[in-house]
């Protein structure tokens, strides 16, 4: 592999350290309807309350309910416009570098030479969006983990995302174009837990914890950078970690008020489709895990005196996020004479 300079990396470094949450990123791991759906739910159970009680007078409850949808509806379709904005052009650059890449690989002269590269040490371990969640971490060969636990409770509603990053970087130095796959393992040892602990006759609320862990691809030689197209195997999704509960004149509805599970899991994240690297560019491969966290509550006749999402894996030795390493397969074509 080609040296990349020192002061290249610092400010490489310097820039993922900067880096923020984007609706594209809830997009490529499939989150999109979680930060756009899920209030509605709460309107829905809050308007049922109000009819029960008879809050509202006859006349004005189907006035105030098409009222309270068309908001709802509003509110999303602004969510999905700024979301889907942000996430056009990368899809379009990856099917088109793609299509591009394939045609390419049809071109060679068979036998084309085949490299297999091993990066074994990340260049930067870092969690977004805020590092202090990431309690420890250990950058050495073939062996780099990180240890981290957080917290996500209290607010009416809310929804928030937390993502740990492994950053390899790579450098084509082959003199000419190569076509690219690339594949990681990423293993997970901890402990996730909701709960929602109501006291009351009317009150509802939920926490919700959705856990992803994939692979992210950033090729550098574009400003801004891009992707390639992204593939179903590049993320896999954990089962969801969902706490419940709904009091409807002091009879249960909807009563789980706690969700909780140890993980301890291997997972293999990849690109298998090929994408073009040019001579002397750079990628960034990015094994994560990542958390989603949706929160809310409704507090009529009563309150809900516990309501969060808990993510430990640092408690104990055993507890851990580890990236031994990403792969590459790099096809090679040859110099033709």
């Amino acid at each position: 592999m080609a040296k990349i300079s020192a002061s290249e990396k610092k400010r490489i470094i310097a820039r993922l350290k900067r880096r923020k949450l984007s609706p594209a990123d809830l997009i490529r791991r499939g989150q999109l309807n979680r930060t756009l759906v899920p209030s509605g739910r709460l309107d829905a159970a809050r308007l049922m309350f109000e009819r029960r009680l008879g809050i509202m007078k006859r006349g004005e409850t189907a006035k105030h309910e098409q009222h309270e949808l068309q908001r709802f509806r509003d509110k999303q379709m602004a969510a999905a416009k700024k979301a889907f904005a942000a996430i056009k052009d990368p899809f379009r650059y990856g099917i088109k570098e793609r299509i591009k890449t394939l045609k390419r690989l049809s071109t060679f002269p068979r036998p084309a030479e085949i490299d297999n590269v091993i990066l074994d040490t990340p260049i930067l371990i870092w969690a977004y969006p805020y590092d202090s969640i990431l309690d420890d971490a250990g950058i050495q060969p073939s062996d780099s983990w990180a240890k981290f636990k957080f917290t996500v409770s209290g607010a009416e509603q809310q929804s928030t995302d937390f993502k740990v990053v492994f950053f390899y970087l790579w450098q084509n130095d082959y003199g000419r174009d190569v076509m690219i796959n690339a594949e990681t393992f990423i293993t997970s040892s901890g402990f996730v837990e909701s709960v929602v602990n109501p006291r009351g006759i009317i009150v509802g609320g939920w926490s919700t914890m959705d856990i992803d862990v994939g692979l992210d691809i950033l090729e550098l030689w574009n400003n801004p950078n891009t992707s390639p197209v992204f593939e179903e195997d590049q993320f896999f999704d954990f089962p969801e970690i969902k706490a419940e509960v709904l009091i409807d004149l002091g009879i249960p509805i909807i009563l789980d008020e706690i969700s909780s599970a140890f993980i301890k899991r291997l997972d293999n994240p990849k690109h298998n489709g090929f994408f073009t690297v040019p001579r002397n560019g750079s990628v960034l491969f990015e094994p994560f895990i990542a958390f989603s966290i949706d929160q809310s509550k409704m507090e009529i006749l009563g309150d809900i005196q516990t309501i969060e999402s808990v993510a430990d894996f640092e408690s104990i030795p055993a507890f851990s996020v580890r990236c031994p390493f990403v792969h590459l397969e790099v096809v090679v074509p040859q110099v033709m004479t």
